[in-house]
């Protein structure tokens, strides 16, 4: 574990990397730098499923947008920063998105990529994310794993989904269905993640403190500059999206009902 702070890489450039470091706690004067085992590509003797597996074993930059928006949303420093979180994430990969939860979560995925990159990322950065939860919530930090609550069932738990716009029929199509089942869909406006980015100093092309001919050239246009020079002309976050989806309280009812009938009564 260090804490440093350096220029992140985007994970368009990183995934031949077998060990990626990057930062936690992206928000923070302190970088929680975590060492994060990758595995791109394939041997040509592995499975079809192991080859295959490559697409969620390395980060995507979808990934590193949605670790970046939690930081602010519920990092050291947020207005919710004191809450005991608890998560399903779903496609874990790597685990970048469940360490910076740093809190309850079940991360699953395939058991390929479970065994390649995740259980181990999980397991090296178990001191970490222990420090990271009690950072975060200082009054609460001494709560024994394993506790049960009793709660009413909430069907209305926010869900965030991250992802970089290949297919449009297939995005539009499933925020749709969403729509149709009774979800509010919005989508995290790109302003706000461009400002969180500025606010991180993230994929600056120079070291922060390096001087240019202004003198003071800030992260901000060395971003910029980089996302021109892209190559194929795109955009470096071209089609990166994240949306926040909830279920709307008029519908809780109706789905609560349709979904308890295939929830034993005893969870």
């Amino acid at each position: 574990m260090a804490t440093e702070r350096f220029v992140i890489q985007p994970a368009s450039d990183t995934k031949e990397l077998s060990v990626l470091r990057h930062p936690l706690n992206l928000l923070d004067s302190s970088w929680h730098v975590a060492s994060l085992s990758q595995r791109s590509g394939s041997h040509p003797r592995e499975s079809p499923q192991s080859a295959n597996a490559g697409y969620g074993t390395t980060l995507w930059l979808s990934s590193q947008l949605l670790a970046l928006y939690l930081t602010d949303l519920y990092g050291h420093g947020s207005k919710k920063q004191n809450r005991k979180l608890k998560a399903v994430e779903l496609g874990s990969g790597i685990g970048l998105a469940a360490l910076v939860l740093a809190s309850d979560v079940v991360a699953t995925d395939l058991p390929v990529v479970i065994s390649q990159v995740l259980e181990k990322n999980i397991e090296t950065h178990l001191e970490l994310i222990e420090m990271l939860v009690a950072c975060r919530l200082p009054r609460i930090s001494g709560i024994e794993p394993g506790k049960i609550d009793v709660k009413v069932r909430d069907w209305t738990v926010d869900i965030f989904l991250s992802l970089e716009r290949r297919d449009v029929g297939v995005v539009d199509g499933a925020l749709q269905q969403a729509r149709e089942l009774g979800f509010a869909c919005e989508m995290i406006r790109t302003r706000k993640l461009t400002k969180l980015m500025k606010k991180a100093g993230v994929f600056c092309t120079a070291e922060p403190h390096q001087e240019h001919q202004s003198g003071r050239e800030s992260c901000d246009e060395l971003l910029l500059h980089k996302i021109n020079q892209q190559r194929r002309g795109l955009g470096l976050w071209d089609g990166v999206e994240i949306w926040r989806l909830q279920l709307k309280p008029d519908t809780c009812g109706k789905i609560s009902r349709q979904l308890e009938q295939y929830i034993p009564s005893a969870i």
